[in-house]
């Protein structure tokens, strides 16, 4: 068995403020990190007013962008895509590759490998 270690963190965007005290903008978002086996990274982002919808996004092992799907992100997507279904609600899947691909996962029989998940929460 592998563990997939996670965090969740609160985060807020908020734009420039006008003279009527109104914002450009404010997006306010959990962002999900899951640190693979092989060190690479699926970051998941859910905003707060769309709770069932995740966008991912995927890095290496050197925090870099990853524009394609490597081998061990397929073997680990469906865990993470069920872990967030199951426990935090989501239902509508996304990836970012320079624009916004819905993803669509089907069981072709590959995916053996068992995943448990562990929280890593900050330290006090």
């Amino acid at each position: 068995m592998y563990t997939i270690n996670w965090s969740k963190e609160y985060h807020e965007d908020i734009g420039e403020e006008d003279e009527n005290g109104l914002f450009d903008y404010v997006y306010q978002y959990v962002s999900y990190c899951f640190h693979l086996p092989d060190k690479t990274t699926i970051r998941a982002r859910v905003y707060t007013d769309a709770s069932d919808k995740c966008t991912f996004y995927f890095f290496d092992v050197h925090k870099k962008r990853q524009w394609r799907i490597s081998e061990e992100l397929w073997n680990c997507l469906p865990h993470v895509v069920d872990f967030m279904t199951v426990s935090q609600g989501v239902r509508q899947f996304s990836y970012f590759n320079g624009d916004y691909v819905p993803l669509l996962l089907k069981d072709d029989g590959r995916n053996q490998v068992d995943y448990s998940f562990a929280e890593l929460t900050a330290e006090p």
